[in-house]
């Protein structure tokens, strides 16, 4: 294999917990032609006494400290500015790359030349490291081109990509690596992921609930907004964007669907079915009970242990 250089990013913010095992992962790649960028944005732990420990050991880890909080976006894209890789790799703090991730991505993108970014699969990880479920990608460029039209469907963690000029975009606080993929989309780029796992993708029992799921989800929407209008005119409203127009709605006020299911969704996650239920009665008065969220609504009334055990059969076979 041709001794291709390869950036991994990881932006790192009070991640002490989990930062160890993420660092070993990568210092363990059987890859060896690697720079491990390590931004510290600011962290109040042990964080960055930890990377400074680890930068000692390996010549290969370049540490970043930032002076001032930046958030994931910049922080990434100050990284991307310091690379000297031919690709990059992304791995948030609290993620663990296999051992052969990057050989194997790098391999793909060396035999597929029209191939601009290579994710993967992924095991699902609780806080405790247990696997509680499975990533299946999907590998075909149409459909993977498709289907990021109406939703994100590659793990940031996962992916590997040809250095590039494009960056973040700092406004999308939220969902940017949605929007990162859908600007590529409209550069002409290809996508392709590999099925096999690469990568272990930590998930929270609080990650994606309460406002900051439907936060989530506005941001998302906005970047598929974005997209369609550079399909038709060949540029978009970003510039006249601001996070505020988000952030700034009163949630619990609002009966906007995307608003709507984002709140069913994340109170499903809490088993907070009386709330569900609630809110359920003003979604179908405005979009009917022809849709999934009815199947949630009839859940919520059989109880969380059977909700539970439901969740655990599904994520056996996810």
């Amino acid at each position: 294999m041709s001794a291709v250089k390869v950036s991994i990013v990881i932006p790192v913010y009070n991640a002490e917990n989990y930062l160890a095992e993420t660092l070993d992962s990568v210092l363990s790649q059987t890859y060896p032609h690697l720079e491990i960028l390590l931004i510290n944005d600011c962290s109040r732990d042990s964080s960055l006494d930890l990377i400074k420990e680890y930068a000692l050991k390996d010549p290969r880890i370049v540490v970043i400290d930032n002076e001032q909080n930046l958030g994931r976006s910049k922080s990434r894209n100050k990284a991307l500015d310091h690379a000297t890789g031919d690709l990059i790799s992304i791995l948030d703090a609290d993620d663990v790359s296999l051992p052969s991730r990057i050989e194997k991505q790098v391999a793909f993108l060396e035999t597929h030349p029209d191939i601009f970014l290579v994710g993967s699969s992924a095991i699902r990880i609780d806080s405790a490291g247990h696997v509680v479920g499975y990533h299946k990608a999907i590998t075909d460029s149409k459909e993977i081109e498709d289907k990021l039209k109406s939703r994100n469907c590659i793990y940031h963690s996962c992916i590997t990509f040809r250095k590039t000029d494009r960056r973040y975009r700092d406004k999308f606080t939220l969902a940017e690596d949605y929007d990162f993929y859908l600007l590529l989309l409209s550069e002409g780029k290809r996508f392709a992921s590999l099925n096999e796992e690469l990568i272990k993708y930590r998930v929270y029992a609080e990650s994606a609930t309460g406002e900051q799921a439907v936060f989530i989800r506005l941001f998302a929407e906005k970047a598929k907004e974005f997209y369609a209008q550079r399909l038709k005119t060949g540029e978009d409203g970003y510039a006249q964007f601001s996070p505020d127009e988000i952030f700034s709605i009163e949630i619990s006020k609002s009966d906007r669907r995307e608003i709507l299911e984002a709140q069913l969704e994340s109170l499903f996650k809490l088993n907070k079915f009386k709330e569900l239920r609630t809110i359920s009665k003003r979604y179908f008065k405005k979009f009917g009970r022809l849709n999934p969220f009815f199947i949630m609504y009839l859940a919520s009334f059989m109880g969380v242990r059977c909700v539970n055990f439901l969740r655990k059969r599904m994520k056996r076979h996810a």
